[in-house]
């Protein structure tokens, strides 16, 4: 080979090195690039699910919150409903002379036991409503 053909295959040599090396360079930055691009979105969707599990968990609070507000009403009423049931079913009677009070089942005949207060309320309203 003559000097000329070697020294054109060199150079041919170091430019495919070059550039060789340039794409190697090209590619790298690339794959950096996408790594970069890909834990973005990783924290990205990290926080996103951080922020709807702590919104799923609100929401469940919420509903728990709702359902204990909702037995407590219905318990209110249930005990409503039976003080009203008690209340139509009582009979009770006063003594002016010692002022003892006592009330009695008019179902069964039996004996309702609650305080002197309450027993004079349900005299009092026993002879209001005549």
């Amino acid at each position: 080979m003559d000097k000329n053909t070697k020294l054109v295959l060199m150079i041919a040599g170091g430019i495919f090195i070059g550039l060789s090396a340039y794409a190697s360079l090209e590619r790298y930055l690339v794959f950096k690039q996408i790594e970069h691009i890909t834990t973005n979105m990783t924290e990205d969707l990290q926080k996103s699910s951080e922020q709807s599990r702590k919104r799923m968990q609100a929401v469940q609070l919420e509903q728990q919150h709702r359902q204990q507000a909702k037995v407590a009403e219905t318990n209110r009423i249930k005990a409503l409903s039976k003080q009203k049931e008690l209340e139509k079913n009582l009979l009770c009677a006063k003594n002016v002379d010692t002022g003892k009070c006592v009330c009695y089942d008019k179902r069964s005949g039996t004996p309702v036991r609650m305080s002197l207060e309450q027993c004079n309320h349900y005299v009092d309203q026993q002879f209001s409503s005549y």
